[in-house]
């Protein structure tokens, strides 16, 4: 049989099972059955029809050598999906983590090294798998699957490189969801409560823009990406909604279970912080109302070339007059706006809080500070040097016009305090 009549006949078993017709469904897929190991969906839709028609055990077989041909494949995230859903069938054949785990740490090695030429000597020779049924040999034990190099996996920072313990912490205490195309996982304002990995699929970051009127598309996440830090790492409501944009199946981590994890692991912490601060940093830029037509491209390159300063409580981060060489983009805390009065008393104009922006009257007029900005809040700002807006106002005309129209704004206050713009810094 060719792929193209065994995808033929795939199709057939999909439209039988969607329409409950499970015997029809069974008989294209036992007749491609031996695809399974190249294709695990056919092993996959076998034990959901065997569920289906109520035949368990032939379900957790076809269940099991699904597991192992995504292993064969490199889909470390399809195998744990396998394995929630043999648990979920038979709660008792918590074998099958342990077949994981063995599994998992063979990759480690292999990416290290340490077995390379042990596997290819064994290959060479046709010696049969390691890896044995553990249930008193209710299931047969398949062909020795090749183990590929973890360069083969997704990038999934949340497994990559745990030690064995953890890693059989993480997948014990994960949960499998699945979404339809346009479902919401979490809406914007939600209880922060979990960490999703998505298996399959991509889903959309949707986050307000600042002035609270749109959706704005922030990125695109798909297989072996993760979401939901923002959640756990700063206990507050979710700040955007992720939305399947397609069908989407996902492991999800409770808050929970990863701060039991993280508190004897705490390299899993640090990744996730990371990963935690870039995307608060991408989403500040999506949403801001300066830079929002950058493309997804042009963000990261502009990440690549700010960076952050920390102010607390009090601290001034420019005062009235100085030269200017920078702006400044709130990513969080608040500050304070204030400018000097014909008489030399001070007058408060405004607050800045996340996503606000200041400083660039003084670059694009090549002047000096217009006014004083404090930390009211202990502050974190995004620093943009003068040659970098110059290079992204060159390349966009979007945060050229939305520059050009805040710095209009802010000319029109200072004629209405009845002040003039200062003299030029050069």
């Amino acid at each position: 049989m060719d792929i193209k009549e065994k995808d033929r006949l795939k199709e057939e078993a999909e439209d039988a099972f969607s329409q409950g017709r499970y015997e029809e469904a069974l008989h294209s897929l036992e007749a491609i059955k031996a695809f399974g190991d190249q294709d695990p969906e056919v092993y996959l839709r076998l034990a959901d029809t065997l569920c289906e028609l109520g035949e368990t055990e032939s379900a957790l077989s076809h269940y099991r050598s699904a597991l192992l041909a995504y292993v064969k494949l490199g889909l470390v995230l399809n195998a744990i999906s396998v394995c929630k859903l043999i648990l979920k069938l038979d709660p008792s054949r918590l074998e099958v983590l342990d077949e994981l785990s063995d599994l998992y740490l063979k990759l480690d090695r292999a990416e290290e090294g340490a077995a390379e030429g042990d596997r290819a000597e064994a290959s060479s020779r046709g010696e049969p798998s390691e890896i044995e049924a553990k249930d008193g040999g209710q299931w047969p034990v398949p062909e020795s699957p090749a183990i590929p190099g973890k360069e083969c996996f997704p990038e999934t920072p949340i497994f990559s490189g745990l030690p064995r313990e953890e890693f059989m912490a993480l997948i014990g205490s994960a949960s499998r969801l699945t979404f339809q195309s346009g479902e919401d996982v979490f809406k914007c304002g939600n209880e922060g409560l979990s960490i999703y990995v998505i298996i399959s699929g991509s889903a959309d970051i949707l986050s307000p823009d600042t002035e609270g009127s749109a959706e704005v598309k922030c990125s695109t996440l798909s297989a072996g990406e993760f979401f939901g830090e923002f959640g756990f790492f700063s206990d507050t409501p979710r700040s955007a909604t992720v939305r399947a944009a397609t069908p989407l199946e996902l492991l999800e981590l409770t808050r929970s279970d990863l701060k039991a994890i993280t508190s004897y692991h705490p390299e899993l912490g640090k990744v996730l912080f990371s990963f935690y601060k870039e995307r608060v940093l991408d989403r500040l830029l999506a949403v801001s109302a300066i830079f929002r037509t950058l493309t997804p491209e042009e963000r990261k390159m502009v990440m690549e070339r700010v960076w952050v300063e920390v102010f607390v409580q009090g601290m001034e981060v420019v005062r009235e007059g100085d030269e200017g060489d920078a702006m400044y983009l709130v990513k969080s805390g608040v500050a304070s706006v204030a400018t000097s009065g014909k008489d030399g008393s001070e007058s408060r104009l405004a607050t800045l809080a996340f996503g606000d922006s200041f400083g660039q009257l003084a670059l694009t007029h090549d002047t000096v500070r217009t006014a004083t900005i404090t930390a009211k809040q202990d502050l974190e700002l995004v620093v943009f040097s003068r040659p970098l807006i110059n290079e992204i106002l060159s390349g966009n005309e979007g945060v050229s016009k939305a520059l050009a129209e805040l710095s209009g704004e802010h000319l029109s206050g200072m004629e209405r305090l009845g002040k003039k713009l200062p003299n030029s810094v050069t």
